[in-house]
């Protein structure tokens, strides 16, 4: 097809010419002071930073009431290179990715020593010394927060580069990845390096978004993308210059700005397996009963969060290849309840939860759940990974609470409700689940504190 045959382009086809990049500069910047966002964190540098790591990866809709609480509680990097790295955690739990903050603490522990309680004002140094500062995030904060003229790429940018110039590469490839980032340096506004660059977000996060609004945006007057898609291409020449960046499986006849950037050849997520076991116990003092919550490494997923006792299957050791039976994982649990609390704890009671599903950004964990309770002194044994007995309001109350701990006493909660009604909720199933391609929606999961409260009150 003709679209097809279009995809023979010389490299200089991609370049904005000095007409171009004047239009684009004043189209775009006039429509971002009369259209941006109102955001809380536009005064630099301090907000900056601290909403540049809470919005990798994570959406701006999301980030606000985090950034607000967390701002209120650390107004000043001496404040939060003061604070406790749990109390950071209770407040970054439920954002996702949890090392961004252990490297903010660590980062601004690293500034008020060495640094006089200021961001270095060099992209580059910013990058080689602050922990968790990526070239994204230093050149964001150095044109906004310092006004020095370099470009920043990140998801929205790429898309928005990508249509403006019918860029058709894999995106994460390394030779886009280098034009990508020569191309911001070559259209950024040197007067107003930190509005050019919020810009360029901005258009991609409001207008030229997945599925793009052409009919809104300021700069389609030079948009090869906008162009090819009201334009039949047209049959080039052989040429000697030709572009070896973009991708010969650009979908072949499809036209318009849709057609950009390329695909990206995605990795399938880890599998992985991890048996989870909710230890109660109840105190003979009275009729509360408290949770066993286990201290997760420095370093890693859900890295210093407190969470149900958890054991990858891989480090078990005798459990089957496939599908690990319940019986094996009853082992395992008793091994572990021995080794970490003696021979003076008695199982009075277990039954198997099910298995629940949680996905990280490259690993798909498949939790297999048993609930244990048990009898007995139960204090750890030295030497171990920190472990914590919490009622069910301490552990609201003093813990980072993860995803996986919710998902895991969901299941309880399910299995408690069905031996209320005699019905098997949906939820808690005892073989293991079939691996879909999407993670399931948890909207309908019950709140940790709605199950503490059912459960003081039955």
């Amino acid at each position: 097809c003709p679209a097809h045959q279009a995809m023979s382009h010389p490299v200089s086809y991609h370049q904005f010419s000095e007409v171009e990049k004047s239009i684009l500069h004043s189209s775009l910047l006039r429509w971002y002071d009369s259209s941006q966002r109102s955001m809380p964190w536009r005064k630099p540098p301090l907000p900056i930073w601290i909403s540049e790591i809470m919005l990798q990866q994570t959406q701006v809709s999301t980030v606000i009431p985090y950034y607000n609480t967390w701002m209120s509680k650390w107004p000043t990097v001496w404040d939060l290179a003061s604070a406790d790295m749990e109390d950071i955690n209770k407040v970054w739990s439920g954002l996702g990715y949890y090392n961004r903050a252990r490297r903010l603490h660590e980062a601004a522990k690293l500034i008020v020593n060495d640094y006089d309680g200021l961001l270095p004002n060099d992209e580059e140094e910013m990058e080689r010394v602050v922990p968790g500062v990526g070239p994204y995030t230093a050149r964001a904060i150095a044109s906004i927060a310092y006004g020095i003229p370099t470009g920043v790429v990140d998801g929205n940018v790429i898309r928005v580069l990508s249509r403006l110039r019918a860029f058709g590469a894999d995106p994460k490839a390394k030779s886009s990845v280098e034009w990508y980032w020569t191309m911001v340096a070559r259209v950024v506004h040197h007067e107003r390096p930190g509005d050019w660059n919020q810009a360029l977000m901005e258009l991609g996060a409001t207008v030229c978004t997945v599925v793009p609004k052409c009919g809104e945006c300021p700069v389609k007057e030079v948009c090869l993308g906008y162009q090819e898609g009201i334009e039949a291409p047209k049959v080039p020449p052989p040429i000697e210059d030709a572009c070896t960046l973009c991708s010969p499986d650009i979908e072949d006849c499809k036209r318009g700005p849709t057609r950009y950037p390329g695909k990206t050849k995605k990795k399938a997520p880890k599998e992985e397996d991890c048996l989870v076991w909710i230890i109660e116990r109840k105190l003979p003092s009275s009729e509360e009963s408290v949770f066993c919550v286990m201290q997760n490494p420095a370093k890693g997923l859900l890295a210093n969060l407190w969470d149900f006792p958890h054991q990858p299957e891989s480090v078990t050791g005798d459990l089957s290849k496939k599908e690990p039976t319940y019986e094996e994982r009853k082992r395992v649990a008793d091994r572990w309840i021995k080794e970490r609390f003696g021979s003076s704890v008695e199982v009075r009671d277990r039954r198997d939860l099910g298995t629940v599903m949680h996905l990280f950004s490259h690993i798909r964990r498949t939790m297999f759940v048993e609930y244990v309770e048990i009898q007995g002194n139960a204090d750890p044994n030295a030497g171990r990974r920190p472990i914590r007995w919490l009622t069910g309001n301490a552990l609201l109350s003093e813990s980072a609470v993860p995803t996986t701990l919710k998902k895991a006493l969901a299941l309880l909660h399910n299995t408690d409700e069905s031996k209320k009604t005699g019905k098997r909720k949906a939820g808690g199933h005892a073989s293991k689940p079939r691996k879909s391609k999407k993670a399931t929606s948890d909207r309908k999961q019950p709140t940790i504190s709605g199950f503490f409260i059912a459960k003081n009150r039955s």
